[in-house]
Formats: C-alpha cells, sequence, structure tokens
C-alpha cells in the first residue's frame, strides 16, 4: 500500500467503516462495471460470504428475487454484492450497513421497520488495498 494512502487513513481518524476511502473504492468498482447505458451499484463486504449472506436475507425477506439482477465480487479480502437496479443496492446496503440508508451516516430511518442490519462492511484499510488493486486494471 502507498504511504500517502497509510498516512491519509492513519490521519483520518476513520480506521474502522464507510469511511473516504471505502466510498472512492466503490466509485471505482462501479466506474470500472458500468457502461455509458448502465449504471452499477455495489456494496463492499469483509468477504464473498459476507456478500452471500446479504444477497440470502433479502430474499428470505422477500425483498430480492432469485433472478434479479445481482452479481459477486471475491478478492478474498473483499467481497462485493453489484447490481444495475439502484432499489435493490439500497436494500443490500442497508442490509450491509446496520439497517442505515445510503448517505444518511450514523441516523437510522426507523421507518422501515421490515430492515435488519448487519455489520458486513469493509475497513478503510481493505478498502486501500482494494482500491489499489482497481487502480492497477
Amino acid at each position: 500500500m502507498k504511504q500517502e494512502m497509510l498516512e491519509s487513513i492513519l490521519t483520518s481518524g476513520v480506521w474502522g467503516t464507510c469511511g473516504p476511502i471505502e466510498e472512492l473504492a466503490t466509485k471505482k468498482l462501479c466506474e470500472v462495471l458500468s457502461a455509458p447505458d448502465r449504471q452499477m451499484y455495489a456494496v463492499l463486504t469483509y468477504s464473498s460470504d459476507a456478500a452471500k449472506e446479504i444477497l440470502e436475507v433479502a430474499r428470505k425477506m422477500g425483498l430480492c428475487k432469485r433472478d434479479d439482477p445481482v452479481y459477486f465480487l471475491n478478492l478474498h479480502y473483499v467481497g462485493a454484492i453489484i447490481t444495475p437496479d439502484k432499489s435493490l443496492y439500497e436494500i443490500f446496503y442497508q442490509i450491509h450497513h446496520c439497517g442505515h440508508r445510503p448517505g444518511i451516516g450514523a441516523t437510522v430511518d426507523l421507518s422501515e421497520e421490515n430492515i435488519v442490519g448487519g455489520d458486513m462492511r469493509i475497513t478503510e484499510w481493505q478498502a486501500a488495498e482494494f482500491l489499489e488493486s482497481l487502480e492497477r486494471l
């Protein structure tokens, strides 16, 4: 990992999850996977098993069907669940991020009582490693 990236993480105070490096890695992944006519949305997890668990929970809750367009990425230390469907992305995001909606941060919207969430997010360290591997593409 580049020295500059390490210093940025160490001085950010955000070593856990959902920090700026994770956001940047997710954005870069979506750029790599999107086509001019098809936007992709991604949720990064700490493993491919966590990504599969998100999909399983969504299916058990009746929020996602077997034929919905959902894809997985496994890079040993990072997993991803990817979809071109923004509403599915928002469901997957909430399940992966303790029930929070994209962009909401530390407040949970309790009006949607049917959304449960786990802590399947990647750390800033994992995001930095993943981002570096994406930049080599």
